[in-house]
């Protein structure tokens, strides 16, 4: 019972949380439009993977929420490669974190890892 009750809580926190990561990253995007500096090839790569990858993730995340919050995760853990190496360095702050956190929720809600020891049987 407490592994459902678990479940359907990171189920609700992720899709909330999607919806408000979504909507403030798609801020970002408007109101980028006015810039007429389009992005570089190297810094097309970058934003595939953040905000686009994570955006998918959370997008497929509502139908298949363990397929959802891994390709949330890869991708923030390859824009964090990517900016490393490509980008000027590892990004500083818990902003891009936060943004992907949703996908975290994600995974827990779909993963069935663990079931038995979340509700005390062994």
């Amino acid at each position: 019972m407490t592994v459902n009750l678990s479940r359907r809580a990171a189920k609700l926190l992720a899709r909330c949380g999607s919806v408000v990561s979504i909507a403030l990253l798609a801020l970002f995007v408007a109101g980028s439009f006015g810039n007429k500096n389009l992005p570089n090839l190297t810094e097309a790569v970058g934003l595939l993977l953040f905000p686009g990858g994570i955006v998918a993730g959370m997008v497929i995340g509502w139908r298949k929420e363990f397929v959802g919050g891994c390709i949330t995760l890869v991708s923030l853990l390859a824009f964090y490669v990517w900016c490393t190496f490509f980008g000027g360095g590892f990004p500083t702050g818990p902003y891009f974190f936060l943004f992907s956190l949703p996908g975290l929720f994600f995974l827990a809600a779909g993963t069935s890892f663990g079931a038995s020891t979340l509700d005390g049987a062994e």
